[in-house]
């Protein structure tokens, strides 16, 4: 187990993308036991997926990184919030974790900092919460989600992308929340 590690957060910079596709698709080969190989990495080499992503109204990037030594980016979290509608809430996503700093408290850090910025999004709305998705077929993620206070919401929907799907994997999403 590696030792904690102090890190700061800030938003993504077009500078971070190869670091970050490079963690990013790192941490999700752990799921590449249910995808099709051609779907294994979970970013673009050239990161257009990001540019998507934070072209989106109420989406963000943050990366954590190290606040000694080389400041390296160590991870990150995609965070977003929806002010509109009956529910304003946020959502986050896609955390990872660099594999050389996994155990160091790094994505309980992230996970307080997307709280942060949905919460600094949504100031002043009454009844807000955080609404995340979990795959069935990572028991071990409920445990820790629910450590860092979420509970699941009884409500379990399909996995959103079936074509990436490797033969005989019904995948769901175990949907968890945070009142914040």
């Amino acid at each position: 187990m590696a030792g904690l590690i102090s890190i700061s957060t800030r938003l993504l910079a077009k500078s971070d993308y190869p670091a970050v596709i490079r963690i990013v698709n790192q941490a999700f080969m752990v799921d590449a036991f249910f995808k099709k190989p051609e779907f294994h990495n979970r970013l673009d080499a050239v990161g257009s997926q990001l540019d998507e992503l934070l072209a989106q109204p109420g989406h963000t990037v943050l990366v954590a990184h190290e606040t000694q030594g080389e400041q390296s980016v160590v991870g990150c979290i995609h965070v977003h919030w929806y002010k509109e509608g009956e529910h304003p809430h946020g959502a986050f996503g896609m955390l990872s974790v660099s594999s050389d700093r996994e155990k160091a408290g790094i994505g309980k850090q992230l996970v307080r900092a997307a709280e942060e910025k949905i919460r600094s999004e949504l100031a002043g709305i009454q009844n807000t919460y955080i609404e995340i998705p979990v795959i069935n077929l990572r028991p071990e993620l409920i445990p820790w989600y629910e450590r860092q206070g979420y509970n699941k919401t009884g409500e379990v929907l399909p996995f959103e992308a079936p074509h990436i799907l490797a033969d005989g994997y019904d995948i769901r999403f175990v949907m968890m929340r945070k009142s914040i």
